[in-house]
């Protein structure tokens, strides 16, 4: 197969605060040999077209080339040689041969082709946003939650949930990769009750799968997603939250926020918190995530900075 690189310069802040906003992303370079530029790569060409069209809308005027195609790598190769693991979540998320976090219980991730090693603003906000309303759960109850995990990605979140508490997890995404990938991580995490599927939530037909599945409805739905696709989620999760269930949105920015919460709100669910993280170097915004659940009452949702 064939790759499609994309050239930004340094001062993008590297190519992870981009990879929430681009889909199908191959992989990334954290830069050249001159540290000047980072790279971005696509599996196909109209990817690269509109990512090019995003950068150019909301990077403040940054400059991309487009480079000749290359043939498929694996382009994560670099990110394995210097991801030393990040706390997210009272977890410690770690590449195999990271020593053992004194005190926190490990998630160890194989970065591959697939978003997700944990590292981005956006998996940290919505794993707090995770860990914190579990722990909040009263034991009884605690070993019969339910979880869909909507573009799982390397599946952090998904194998995170099990580790949390979390009896059955779904793992759902739209890219076969990510769903090799977090089958990946949840066996090199010993970790079993996840349930793998290839599909997009919008589909009615991955929908009546996810019903059969679970046919009275999820404790928890987690979409670490783009602005664009929250509210849809949204939608679909207002009718298959359990009672008392949890919506948890991340990876869009605060200029996006007030319109994207907006569009939630007129679902049957309600805003109870928002939660940010400052943007990375070269991202001039926040990082914005929100639990949601079903409206019942009229009380204000709470702002919270990262824990």
């Amino acid at each position: 197969m064939t790759s499609w690189p994309l050239l930004l310069p340094a001062s993008a802040g590297g190519a992870e605060p981009w990879q929430a906003a681009v889909a199908n992303l191959d992989g990334f370079l954290g830069g050249d040999e001159s540290g000047d530029s980072v790279r971005l790569w696509f599996r196909t060409e109209r990817d690269r077209v509109e990512a090019v069209r995003r950068f150019r809308r909301e990077g403040g005027g940054l400059a991309v080339r487009a480079l000749e195609p290359e043939a498929e790598r694996d382009w994560m190769a670099p990110c394995r040689s210097f991801f030393r693991g990040v706390v997210a979540g009272g977890l410690f998320l770690h590449v195999p041969g990271t020593p053992a976090h004194p005190t926190l219980p490990s998630l160890r991730i194989n970065p591959g082709q697939a978003f997700g090693t944990g590292t981005h603003a956006s998996t940290r906000l919505a794993l707090g946003c995770l860990a914190d309303g579990l722990a909040e759960a009263p034991p009884p109850r605690r070993g019969r939650l339910r979880v869909l995990d909507v573009g799982c990605g390397s599946g952090v979140l998904a194998v995170a949930a099990v580790r949390l508490g979390a009896d059955r997890v779904t793992a759902l995404d739209v890219d076969p990769v990510a769903i090799r990938a977090t089958r990946e991580t949840a066996a090199g995490n010993r970790v079993g009750g996840i349930a793998c599927l290839v599909g997009d939530f919008r589909d009615p037909a991955v929908a009546r799968r996810l019903e059969r599945r679970e046919p009275d409805g999820f404790d928890w739905i987690l979409g670490n997603l783009t602005a664009g696709l929250v509210p849809a989620l949204a939608a679909f999760a207002a009718s298959r939250l359990r009672p008392r269930g949890r919506l948890v949105v991340s990876g869009f920015l605060g200029a996006d926020a007030a319109d994207v919460l907006a569009a939630c709100r007129r679902t049957s669910l309600a805003v109870r918190e928002t939660r940010f993280e400052p943007g990375e170097e070269g991202v001039r915004d926040d990082w914005i995530a929100a639990v949601l659940r079903r409206a019942s009452g009229s009380n204000p949702p709470t702002i919270a900075a990262p824990h």
